[in-house]
């Protein structure tokens, strides 16, 4: 579905010269990566081939995003430095990032007894949140999210704004 949306849009958006790289970037967000990542809050990957699949798909949109010709060698590394954009398993961190934050905004009306179940992907979940903290822990003061969870879950449920903020900056 990405790829027949890039194409849809090739000549006119992602060829145009006219247009700036970085609004280039912006669409590719709202309108590729939105359609890729749709559910991807739920997510549970077990096996590596269908990791490595995921992520070898997305760098392959980013390299056509840059226009980068299918026969060049270039690292994931330097996509990623040249597009700005995400490495693909930090989008799929950022997105169940979001998605807490919806549930906590819900409140009791969450299924919080069925997610609780999911032990696969609570799991997923704390990891998400540690490396929040990995990313931020020195220029955040809200303490490790494992010790400190009210702090954290005053931040989710009543300060949107800030949560979406500190999840950008990590």
């Amino acid at each position: 579905i990405s790829n027949q949306s890039f194409n849809k849009h090739r000549k006119l958006i992602y060829q145009n010269t006219d247009l700036a790289p970085v609004r280039r970037t912006e669409i590719f967000n709202s309108l590729i990566l939105s359609r890729l990542l749709f559910g991807a809050e739920t997510w549970f990957i077990q096996d590596q081939k269908t990791k490595d699949y995921l992520h070898s798909a997305i760098m392959r949109l980013y390299k056509r995003l840059l226009r980068c010709p299918s026969d060049s060698h270039v690292s994931d590394e330097e996509v990623l430095h040249k597009t700005e954009l995400p490495a693909p398993s930090v989008l799929l961190r950022l997105k169940r990032l979001s998605y807490l934050s919806s549930l906590i905004a819900v409140g009791q009306s969450a299924h919080w007894g069925l997610l609780n179940q999911d032990t696969a992907w609570m799991n997923l979940l704390r990891d998400d949140l540690q490396w929040v903290w990995d990313q931020l822990s020195h220029s955040c003061n809200l303490g490790n999210p494992f010790e400190h969870t009210d702090r954290w879950l005053e931040v989710i449920r009543h300060h949107r704004g800030y949560w979406r903020r500190l999840l950008r900056r990590a």
